[in-house]
């Protein structure tokens, strides 16, 4: 069913309630958007703000982490670089010095670094300025391993000294039982290159 004009226009007229969303549609019965004389320039349509663009920021060169070149150092095994490079980086102040203590005290344990005095140095000041850090659980762990094998040592050495201390009891008990006491033991004999004492 073909609509009249006048109904065209009412349906156009409401849907389109804003003058702007109709602009350049003519309607029936209404006039266009004015039109320019014979001669006259048309008038430029309006110009449309054009979204800015995000300006990206201007890249930054940032100096590389010395933790991370560390970790680099060590995954080559250049032990004794890292070290010197995360001592560098406690003594700079770095923020990331409870990494530095942590990979400290590790290279400090093993070869070719081979410094218990130093590790225990490291764990135990990254335990107290770090109380609540990330690397607090695997320094605690790598404490209580440390004093573990302290105290195995110490078991270790005073059970050597028993043995030996048993060891010479039985000696002494042997030579009690033959009724002969300890005889110096005699010198071994001269060689070709000693002359023989006159």
């Amino acid at each position: 069913m073909a609509l009249a004009p006048v109904g065209l226009a009412v349906i156009l007229a409401v849907t389109c309630a804003l003058p702007a969303g109709c602009a350049g549609f003519p309607m029936p019965g209404m006039g266009g958007p004015p039109k320019a004389e014979a001669g006259e320039p048309e008038a430029p349509p309006p110009a449309t703000a054009a979204p800015a663009e995000a300006a990206a920021p201007p890249a930054v060169a940032t100096a590389p982490d010395p933790v991370d070149e560390a970790e680099a150092l060590i995954a080559r095994d250049q032990v004794d670089a890292a070290m010197a490079l995360l001592k560098r980086t406690l003594d700079d102040g770095s923020a990331r010095a409870e990494d530095a203590l942590y990979w400290i005290a590790v290279l400090s344990f093993g070869p070719p670094i081979s410094d218990p005095e130093q590790g225990r140095a490291a764990l135990a000041r990254l335990l107290a300025e770090y109380p609540h850090g990330a690397r607090r659980h695997a320094a605690a762990a790598m404490k209580a391993l440390v004093e573990e094998d302290d105290r195995l040592a110490t078991d270790n050495a005073a059970l050597k000294g028993d043995l030996q201390k048993l060891l010479n009891i039985d000696v002494e008990a042997q030579r009690q039982r033959r009724g002969t006491t300890a005889a110096p033991a005699p010198a071994p004999p001269p060689t070709a290159a000693e002359p023989a004492a006159p």
